[in-house]
């Protein structure tokens, strides 16, 4: 990801400054990391989210179970109301498009 605040991205005599004292300083890590759970982690949390041993708001374990099942965005999830459930098909519709 790149930074906002990249020396690249400003003009160079901004503030009558010939050159960007901050320009030897790496502005993306070398270093790749993931923000993904391993099978064994991604269980671990389903199975507390079933079960928490800590007081919890009790939407919040099955908001994040579904984020978790069915890979929806949090704001897609944060904005269902109970009129998106469909009882007899047994489906999630969401909110409809502003465009229909």
């Amino acid at each position: 990801m790149k930074s906002d605040n990249d020396y690249r991205n400003t003009s160079p005599r901004r503030f009558r400054v010939p050159s960007n004292p901050a320009s030897e300083i790496p502005t993306d890590s070398k270093v790749q990391s993931t923000r993904w759970l391993n099978e064994e982690e991604f269980v671990q949390l389903y199975r507390w989210l079933e079960r928490p041993d800590t007081p919890v708001h009790p939407s919040y374990p099955r908001a994040v179970q579904l984020i978790m099942t069915a890979g929806q965005r949090v704001e897609e999830i944060v904005r269902l109301r109970v009129d998106h459930w469909g009882a007899r098909e047994r489906m999630m519709t969401g909110p409809r498009p502003r465009s229909f």
